[in-house]
């Protein structure tokens, strides 16, 4: 089985810290339920990042089941870039303009 290395963009981690940020406001714990549940899901990327559908070009988009999150990535060679962590509720061209 082939080894994928995941990578981060720097406005993707504030995306997830932001996240976990409000989560946790919300209720005392639910922001580490935000983690735990991202991070479960970025394993299965790892695992087989060929899994989740293409939804322009190069670009696949990973849905969180219990948060209403999509995890935007795509695939140079081994590497998973994860440019966006997006709230349903966002504008879905705020991922497109990370691209540019």
């Amino acid at each position: 089985m082939k080894k994928y290395r995941i990578v981060f963009t720097e406005i993707a981690e504030i995306d997830i810290v932001t996240g976990k940020n409000w989560y946790n406001s919300q209720q005392n714990t639910l922001g580490d339920d935000f983690i735990s549940e991202m991070e479960n899901k970025i394993l299965v990327i790892q695992s087989n990042p060929y899994l989740f559908s293409i939804i322009k070009k190069d670009i696949r988009k990973a849905l969180l089941k219990k948060f209403p999150f999509g995890i935007y990535y795509f695939l140079e060679g081994d590497v998973i870039n994860i440019f966006a962590v997006i709230h349903f509720s966002r504008n879905p061209k705020i991922w497109k303009q990370r691209l540019r």
